[in-house]
Parts: C-alpha cells; structure tokens; sequence
C-alpha cells in the first residue's frame, strides 16, 4: 500500500494532489516518524470507505453512525486511533480482529437473549402474583386472542428472516474483506510491499466466485454489487461495469431477489458507460 502516501510529511503536498492525505496518520502530520501502526490507520479508513461503499469520504467525527455494526465501529475505531499507543498493533490483529466478529456477535446476541428472557421471567412472575381467577371468557374472545397472536408470531418470523438475511450479507462482505482484499494488502501474505488499492481490490474481485468462498448467489450479488461501487468510486469503470455483470447474473439465481438492490446495480452501470 505504498501509495497511499505514508512515507513522511515531506510528501504531504503530493499525497493531497494525488488524493490520499485521507489516509496519512495524524503522527504523520504532527511530523512524528511513519510506523506500521501508521499504515494500520490507512487500512482502518479503507476498510470504513468499503464498508460505506464511498472510497472518497473522509473519517470524520460522527463517521460511526455510518455503520450498524457495533463490533466493526469497534474494529474501525482501534485501528483509526488518534494515538498510535492505542492503535492496532499490526495487521494480523486487524485480520484477527475481523475474524473473531462472527463469534462475538453470536455471544452479544446470546448475551441480549438471556437478558431479555430474565426481563420476562420478573414480568411472568409479577402477572402471576396478580391474576385472578376470571371465569367470563368465551369462544369468540379466545379465537381472537388465538388469531392475533398466531399474526404476531408470523410477523416475528418475517422480521427473525430479514435480520438472518441481512446479518448473512454483513458476515460475508466481512468474510471477503478479511479473507481476501485486506490479505491481498497484507506484505506478509501478498509477497508485496508495493501494491496499490486498484491492484488489491481486482485480484480480491477474482476469489468471489471461487469455489472455496462458498457463497450462495444472494451472498455473491451482494459482494459483486459492493465491489461493483468500490471500482467506480476508484474511477476503474471497466472493472465496475463487470462486476455488476456478475452481481445481476447472480440475481438471476436467487428467488426472491432484492429489486431494489437490482435497480441500483443498474444505475451503477448506466453511469459507468
């Protein structure tokens, strides 16, 4: 990633007319020496412009309302830490970080379960200490008590899908950004010290439909239609117009494909031609 304009505040200048001051650590600007910390700034901001799908916004405060995720704000906000002591070490603690995110949502949301279970324990136990024994009910009351909670439960279940759904698609746009373009910008895995965001973000764009991801045709038009916005906010229309090829194509396969979501991978290509 040395591009991204982190080898020192002589360069300060360049770096703003080539775009990439958004990525200098704030040490560097106080002319304080790079270090590998300051690079895992760098890849803390990409990894937020990803995420938000906008490779031109900057970090600035009040950037955490962009995410829903919690645990990646977290991610984000290590890495991006104004003081380089508290920073992310390296970026095999990034990529730990990232992939331990699966494990720890699954102990929040056992940790919410539990206590929403207790908050309705103490509520059972108070209406059980007040009821009374009513004998006035009849077959019309309790058929309508019936049908309004059978319609309740249908549309919890409707909304338990949608949640699955969209916690699904967070997971493997997590999955490809940790497993595949975060390590091809990682000197340790790529064999590189040298390579750019473009060259990084394509040969990720190639593992999508490998084989080994394992990604179903939803999941795949999801991260297509992401890198499909990456590449044209990185001005590589050729390689955005082919990912939203792909992206649609993946459509094609799911069921009930989001028309929303395949109105904007549209949109995207009319204004990449």
């Amino acid at each position: 990633i040395s591009d991204l304009g982190l080898q020192g505040p002589q360069t300060l200048h360049r770096d703003v007319v080539q775009g990439t001051a958004l990525y200098i650590a704030p040490e560097i600007l106080r002319a304080q020496p790079s270090t590998e910390r300051s690079d895992i700034y760098a890849l803390g901001v990409i990894l937020y412009q990803l995420l938000v799908a906008d490779l031109r916004r900057p970090l600035v405060p009040g950037w955490e309302r962009d995410l829903s995720d919690s645990l990646l704000v977290e991610e984000i906000a290590h890495a991006t830490d104004g003081d380089p002591a508290r920073r992310t070490a390296s970026v095999e603690a990034l990529l730990a970080g990232l992939q331990d995110l699966p494990a720890r949502h699954a102990a929040r949301q056992r940790e919410a379960a539990e206590r929403e279970q207790a908050l309705r324990d103490r509520a059972n136990a108070r209406r059980s200490r007040a009821r009374r024994p009513w004998l006035i009910g009849t077959f019309a009351t309790l058929s309508l008590g019936f049908a309004t909670t059978l319609f309740a439960y249908l549309q919890l279940r409707q909304s338990e899908a949608a949640l699955a759904s969209q916690k699904q698609n967070v997971e493997a746009l997590n999955r490809f950004l940790t497993l595949e373009l975060l390590a091809e910008a990682n000197p340790a895995i790529s064999g590189r010290s040298n390579v750019t965001v473009v060259e990084a973000a394509k040969r990720a764009a190639r593992m999508i439909d490998n084989d080994e991801t394992s990604y179903g045709p939803e999941l795949r038009a999801t991260v297509h239609a992401a890198m499909q916005t990456t590449f044209n906010s990185l001005g590589e229309h050729r390689a955005s117009l082919a990912e939203g090829d792909k992206a649609l194509t993946a459509l094609t396969k799911v069921a009930n494909p989001d028309l929303q979501q395949k109105a904007h991978i549209q949109i995207l290509k009319a204004d990449s031609l």
